[in-house]
């Protein structure tokens, strides 16, 4: 399996596999206004890569919202304890 790396510039995301980046083609891709994100991964095509990443980031995007709504949930019995009492 070859590791892949992610660069993204506002909604556009590349794919490349981390061996064939030298420096000028990292150098070329912040020219041209894409960061790399901090996420490599291991997989057989550019095509499971990506869907390893998307299945990490929804992952992570519901792991959020949960302490979200835990986190409300906290402030709200924080705040309403002390009315009621």
């Amino acid at each position: 399996m070859e590791k892949y790396v992610f660069y993204s510039r506002d909604i556009a995301f590349n794919i490349y596999p981390k061996a064939s980046l030298g420096e000028e083609e990292k150098k070329q891709l912040t020219a041209d206004g894409f960061k790399k994100i901090g996420f490599e991964i291991s997989a057989t095509d550019e095509v499971a890569a990506l869907d390893k990443f998307i299945a990490h980031f929804k992952e992570n995007t519901d792991a959020l919202k949960e302490y979200a709504e835990n986190i409300a949930f906290a402030s709200l019995l924080f705040v309403g304890i002390p009315l009621i009492a």
